[in-house]
Formats: C-alpha cells, sequence, structure tokens
C-alpha cells in the first residue's frame, strides 16, 4: 500500500468514526415540543422540581379556573418569559384546548429554554380525564 492510499483510508476511517459518535450524542432538536398527558403531570412535577407551569389564557380566563401553583403569562406576553422563568428549568404550558400552549412551547423551545412540554388537550382534557369537578374553561 502507498503512503497516499494508507493515509487516505486512515482519514476514511477517522471520518466513519466520528459521523458514528456524532450521531449518538444527544442532539436539542428546535421546533419538536414535547407533550404530557394530563394523567403524567402531576407525576412530572413531582419528580422534576422546581417545573414552571405557564398558564397561557387571558386573566379573565384564569378567573375561571386555573392550575395550582401555576404562572400567569399570556400567550401576547410570551416574549417576556426570558426574564420571568428561570430557562434551564422544565416548562409546561397550558391553556383551555392546547393551541395556544403549543405556541407558547414552540416560542420558548426556540428561545433556547431547555425543556419544554404543553399539556395535551389542556384544560378541556385536564377536567375530562383528572377532575371533573373543575369547571370548564
Amino acid at each position: 500500500m502507498n503512503p497516499q492510499d494508507y493515509l487516505r483510508s486512515r482519514y476514511f476511517f477517522i471520518f466513519i468514526v466520528l459521523v458514528l459518535l456524532g450521531s449518538s450524542l444527544p442532539t436539542r432538536v428546535i421546533g419538536q415540543v414535547k407533550t404530557l398527558e394530563p394523567q403524567q403531570l402531576a407525576g412530572f412535577i413531582k419528580r422534576h422540581p422546581g417545573t414552571q407551569l405557564v398558564d397561557v389564557r387571558e386573566d379573565w380566563e384564569r378567573k375561571k379556573v386555573k392550575l395550582p401553583d401555576s404562572i400567569p403569562l399570556p400567550l401576547g406576553d410570551i416574549s417576556s418569559a426570558i426574564n420571568l422563568l428561570k430557562i434551564d428549568k422544565p416548562v409546561i404550558t397550558y391553556c383551555k384546548s392546547g393551541r395556544r400552549a403549543n405556541h407558547a412551547a414552540e416560542v420558548l423551545d426556540k428561545m433556547g429554554f431547555k425543556e419544554v412540554y404543553t399539556l395535551k388537550g389542556g384544560l378541556d382534557a385536564y377536567t375530562h380525564e383528572i377532575d371533573p369537578a373543575l369547571p370548564l374553561s
């Protein structure tokens, strides 16, 4: 084997190793917000101290019903989240049906928050599946 072929084979080997190592490293994919089922919410918060439960509904909606220990942050004010929330702690967004919460979660994810989740189905699903005694939002 001539020296050039030897070097090519070594470089190829190093390239393959780097590709394989890179594919096994954890990556943070922006734009893929995770969801939590209503049944998972309480357990998740218990297992992850410091979780920030963010209610993205308007003030008048929160007067009817809200989840305990939630942080009021209407969707229109979500850009101020960087000043109000801890970027390195999990964030779970919720609203009435989940649409606004999904949008808010995507914005927070793009802002660099490390762990962003949304409550699947919002308060409607939570009320139906977990606590029927809550008034419908």
